[in-house]
């Protein structure tokens, strides 16, 4: 009789073979296996509700891009927002200049770097419209976040 532990370290050890694959082809990305990363803290900037405002205008701008741009197929999946959240992490490295942020960008580069493949057409069943258009609403969103707080400030 085999055990449920068993079932599930073999689906583990799968996992981390198909990962090895994909980070060897610099290919492909699995948002569910990626937990929490420590970057999410320095996507939004401070505090929570910066990040949620983040994540929601991300989703937000990537899926009507996609929605007015892309070609009629399937579009499915968070790959827009992964992307978008690779665009905020690089933007704000490049409009903030801090050394936290560029290192952040840094390593953030490092450990994600294969994902900027996915904005190139390489496969017809893979939508990279989303990724692109992700990558574009991450940046969008840091420059008019920027825009709009420093024309508030007193």
């Amino acid at each position: 009789m085999h055990s449920l532990g068993g079932a599930r370290a073999k689906a583990r050890e799968n996992a981390v073979k198909q990962d090895r694959a994909h980070a060897a082809n610099g290919i492909g990305h699995h948002p569910e296996r990626l937990g929490y990363p420590p970057q999410t803290e320095f996507i939004g900037g401070t505090g929570k509700r910066r990040f949620w405002e983040t994540t929601v205008n991300v989703v937000l701008l990537s899926g009507v891009l996609v929605w007015i741009f892309a070609r009629e197929a399937y579009h499915v999946g968070a790959s827009g927002l992964v992307f978008g959240y690779f665009g905020v992490i690089m933007a704000r490295a490049y409009t903030e200049r801090g050394i936290i942020t560029i290192a952040i960008a840094i390593v953030t580069v490092m450990a994600y770097g294969g994902l900027l493949w996915g904005v190139l057409p390489m496969r017809s069943y893979v939508s990279f419209e989303s990724h692109l258009f992700g990558l574009i609403a991450g940046i969008v969103v840091v420059w008019l976040d920027r825009k709009f707080r420093k024309s508030q400030t007193p």
